[in-house]
């Protein structure tokens, strides 16, 4: 088994880095440029005098700061192979937790899935992501063994994994949210029978503090953990926990409401100087929203996730897990009653658990959404699945197999792993560098957002990349073509944006910026073409009216120019002010 994983450690090592050459072309795909940025102001200010973007969270970053160096190229690509070893890493703790906890068959299973399904899609990606997929099965993992066994030292550890998973990711603390829940309520039930006169009122009472003293020693560490980071919070902005993202963006209506919000007021730097009614926040939004309208908020949500989780490629061993426990369930229904009843405070938080963070997510769904969501239950979920049908198919009657009895959940678990291994064998051949529809175009807008906030050497080599997977792309030649247009490129600006014109013959806009390309280069006949073009597409264009205006003036054609000025008038007065200027 040492030589499979060895074997397996190898080509996803292999996978992770021709991802990196095949599609991670640049530090604007993938959603990772912010991460490199939050990087090199780390390294360059301070952890504690670096507050980053207050989205995403330091320990990714921090980590990064000690890679950066003044060659960004050179540090982009340093960052990626710490993406592919650190994902590697994370692997490898996934894989342990699971063998420690799960039957061999089983606990390959587990191992598997994020091996194959998850991390290969982005395992080059300077992301923080996968980290926390880890992070989080491990806190999920710690804080059920607590609550079925109490230990300080486990409180200790448990405390610990929670604070860094929280550094990792804010929605970590759902997960404390959830085990402070469970806490409260098994206090309130033990003191309640320890009051009543039950039986072994002293033992209630024992235990009673035991909860009380792991609950307050997970919540100490974790505090002093993530110590730094609240207190840096509370010092500019007024609150130990302050994340854009849940104390603003989950109240708004949509991405586009969030993002101007956030283009007014400089969430980075410190909590908006504006009227409490026109903040973002939980209060408001259920003062202006009805209760029909938060319903048709979270079913679009739960639809939303439940349609990206049926096509991911873990969705297939998530439904053969479930039906296997089913179909135990229903064969033995005393063993499942008896399995709860034991763990009843265990079962507790994992309900809450899931179903909290779904909750969370479909309601953030309106906002934004993607699998990284999802992803980050399936390890919980699916270790809970088959724990619970190793569990009740103990007593079933093995099944005969290659002249051996193996136990029936062992046989599911063989079926998985085969499968497993056939998607291994696809993500090999090309699946994790295959470039999707949805990626191009998450690539195009983080590039174009690089390109708006001036970084243009970036958006330039973002722009080629977005080429590189879709030759057909028209938005990013145009983008390009524009690009070398400003910079004074006459003859890349032309290229570049008679492409986009060939590839999108209807859009008037790409047509406008391609005359106004040929102009600069000394081609005004063509250049009248295309602003006739523009104009013909999309007769109330008020720049293509003016730019052919003013070419027609150029070329003697004061008829043509006339007419395009009164039509530019009834469109828009001031640049048909401007127009008549040069017409006389």
């Amino acid at each position: 088994m040492i030589a499979f994983w060895s074997l397996v450690g190898v080509i996803y090592v292999w996978t992770g880095w021709q991802q990196k050459q095949r599609l991670n072309l640049s530090a604007t795909a993938g959603g990772q440029m912010p991460y490199l940025v939050y990087a090199e102001g780390v390294a360059k200010d301070g952890l504690l005098a670096h507050f980053g973007d207050r989205n995403r969270m330091p320990l990714i970053p921090s980590l990064l700061s000690f890679l950066y160096e003044d060659d960004w190229d050179a540090f982009v690509y340093r960052a990626s192979v710490f993406a592919i070893v650190s994902s590697k890493l994370v692997l490898i703790g996934i894989g342990i937790l699971a063998y420690r906890h799960l039957p061999f068959w089983s606990a390959t299973v587990l191992a598997l899935i994020p091996t194959v399904c998850i991390f290969p899609y982005k395992a080059s990606f300077v992301q923080a992501e996968l980290a926390y997929y880890g992070l989080l099965f491990a806190t999920w993992l710690m804080i059920c063994r607590l609550l079925q066994r109490s230990s300080w030292p486990a409180a200790v550890v448990c405390g610990l994994v929670l604070g860094v998973t929280y550094l990792a990711k804010a929605s970590a603390v759902g997960a404390l949210v959830a085990f402070l829940v469970v806490g409260l309520c098994r206090i309130v039930i033990l003191w309640y029978r320890s009051a009543k006169g039950s039986d072994a009122p002293d033992r209630r009472r024992r235990e009673m503090w035991r909860v009380l003293r792991d609950t307050g020693i997970v919540v100490l560490v974790f505090l002093a953990v993530a110590s730094p980071y609240l207190t840096a919070n509370k010092a500019r902005f007024g609150r130990f926990f302050y994340n854009v993202n849940s104390t603003f963006f989950m109240w708004c209506d949509s991405w586009a409401q969030a993002k101007s919000f956030a283009d007014a007021h400089d969430l980075a730097s410190h909590y908006p100087q504006a009227p409490p009614e026109q903040i973002p926040s939980l209060r408001n939004y259920w003062r202006t929203h009805s209760a029909s309208q938060m319903g048709r908020r979270l079913a679009y949500g739960f639809s939303t996730l439940a349609g990206l989780a049926l096509r991911g490629p873990y969705a297939k061993y998530l439904a053969a897990a479930t039906g296997l426990c089913v179909v135990l369930a229903l064969r033995q229904r005393k063993r499942l009653a008896q399995i709860i009843r034991r763990r009843a405070y265990v079962a507790t938080f994992c309900v809450l658990f899931v179903v909290g963070y779904l909750f969370s997510y479909a309601w953030y769904a309106q906002v934004a959404y993607g699998d990284r969501f999802v992803l980050s239950l399936v390890l919980p979920v699916m270790f809970s699945l088959l724990w619970l049908g190793w569990r009740l198919g103990r007593d079933m009657q093995p099944i005969p197999l290659l002249g051996r009895r193996v136990p029936f959940a062992d046989v599911l678990c063989l079926i998985l792993i085969a499968l497993l291994l056939l998607d291994g064998g696809a993500v090999m051949a090309g699946g994790a560098w295959q470039p999707t529809r949805e990626f191009v175009q998450f690539y195009y807008n983080e590039t174009r957002e690089q390109q708006q906030a001036g970084n243009l050497v970036e958006a330039e080599k973002g722009y080629r990349g977005v080429i590189q997977l879709d030759p057909e792309f028209a938005p990013a030649y145009h983008d390009l073509g524009m690009m070398a247009l400003i910079s004074g490129r006459t003859d890349a600006a032309v290229d570049n944006l008679a492409k986009a014109a060939e590839l999108a013959p209807d859009n008037a806009d790409i047509f406008n910026s391609y005359g106004s390309a040929l102009l600069q280069g000394g081609r005004p006949e063509e250049a009248l073409s295309a602003f006739r073009e523009a104009v013909r597409l999309n007769p109330t264009l008020a720049p293509a009216w003016y730019n052919l205006g003013g070419t027609c003036h150029m070329l003697g054609k004061e008829e043509c120019a006339v007419n395009a000025l009164a039509r530019l008038r009834s469109l828009d007065s001031g640049m048909g002010e401007q127009l008549a200027r040069l017409l006389d």
